[in-house]
């Protein structure tokens, strides 16, 4: 039996939804080789990724960039992060 216009509809709405999630998961993602953490200069909410990453790179030449983390409650209690190479 075929399957229906309708779930063939919803399959591709899944689809299409798992590989934008996926995306956005892989876009905020640090490289493997990438340490993180908390700023300790950065006043406030943290609003925008290039603040976040220019605070970083003026705290310490060891830093290699930053980004806001939004994990907070609602995704309003962001804070800056920033990232150094490990090992």
């Amino acid at each position: 039996m075929a399957p229906s216009r309708k779930s063939l509809s919803v399959a591709i709405g899944v689809l299409l939804l798992l590989a934008i999630v996926a995306a956005d998961a892989m876009a905020s993602v640090a490289p493997l080789d990438t340490c993180r953490h908390l700023s300790g200069s950065y006043q406030g909410v943290c609003k925008t990724d290039e603040d976040c990453r220019l605070q970083c790179l003026g705290e310490s030449a060891d830093n290699i960039g930053g980004a806001c983390d939004n994990r907070g409650f609602l995704g309003f209690a962001s804070q800056c992060w920033c990232f150094t190479n490990c090992g």
